[in-house]
């Protein structure tokens, strides 16, 4: 209790449940509500130990958790951004945008005709890796707003869902990957913005290696992100055609199951009911149900 799973489950079979996300698998090929639990932890400071300060820059931190001879990579993120909530919300989800801002994606995209009409995406990336092969994953997203503390949950785990993008030759697939995230407003203007995420990159990765991947990329990464945060508004107010599409965004349910509403009331809600950020909302408008 307290301390944050890892990515990899090593021996015997996972759970069938939600928790099985925890390991970086998502269950069912679904994202379940319990799985957002760990979203809590986050802003609370309730991560485990171990956790050591490798990159330091204005108003971020990044940390790590490395497993010595393992290929297990574990990372930590907290900073404050100067951009609205869900202006932040859209830049991490927009697919399109990533490349811009990330200078190691070399493709993103929606899997089409994966989860069609639920409140989850599937999605194919693939990644630079220095010194190793480009790596590619498959994983399903899902995120969810509690509009009474302007908070979004954020969590994307791996997924069998190969049969839609199949291995590609030299390309090694990550298929054990795990991201939970949490976005604060602090006001009309900015928003904290913490992260857990976990994979395995696959092979024995000496210490001294996993350090140079880590220097060479946790710093280029958040120095892109930040960028990003402040290119993203310009793009999206210049972009042909319009904002791009919002994510899908569902109500955030309190632990018993409950839906937590603007009151902090509960209701059932239903587990395909979602809400969508306005397509062209202004910065920081509320979502609208659709």
């Amino acid at each position: 209790a307290g301390r944050w799973r890892p990515a990899g489950c090593e021996g015997g079979e996972p759970p069938s449940a939600g928790p099985m996300a925890q390991h970086g698998v998502a269950p069912e090929a679904r994202i379940h509500d319990e799985d957002f639990e760990e979203c809590d932890a986050l802003l609370e400071d309730r991560v485990g130990e171990g956790w050591h300060l490798f990159y330091k820059g204005r108003d971020l931190r990044v940390r790590r958790r490395v497993t010595e001879g393992s290929s297990l990579t574990e990372v930590r993120a907290d900073c404050e951004v100067p951009v609205p909530a869900q202006m932040l919300l859209e830049l991490l989800t927009c697919l399109e945008f990533r490349p811009r801002w990330d200078r190691y994606t070399s493709a993103i995209e929606k899997v089409e005709g994966a989860l069609e009409g639920t409140d989850q995406d599937v999605v194919y990336w693939r990644v630079k890796v220095p010194l190793l092969a480009d790596r590619d994953y498959v994983y399903v997203r899902r995120v969810t707003l509690d509009k009474r503390t302007g908070t979004y949950r954020l969590v994307s785990l791996a997924a069998p869902y190969g049969r839609y993008r199949p291995p590609v030759p030299g390309v090694v697939r990550v298929e054990r990957y795990l991201s939970k995230a949490v976005i604060r407003a602090r006001g009309p203007s900015c928003c904290d913005f913490r992260l857990l995420a976990s994979q395995d990159l696959k092979g024995a990765l000496p210490a001294m290696l996993v350090d140079l991947l880590a220097s060479t990329g946790l710093g280029s990464l958040a120095e892109g992100f930040r960028r990003g945060c402040e290119a993203f508004p310009q793009w999206r107010a210049a972009r042909a055609g319009g904002p791009p599409p919002g994510p899908k965004v569902s109500r955030h349910r309190a632990p018993g199951g409950g839906t937590r509403s603007d009151s902090g009331s509960e209701g059932s809600g239903a587990d395909g009911e979602e809400e969508g950020l306005q397509e062209g909302a202004a910065p920081g408008s509320p979502a609208r149900d659709r």
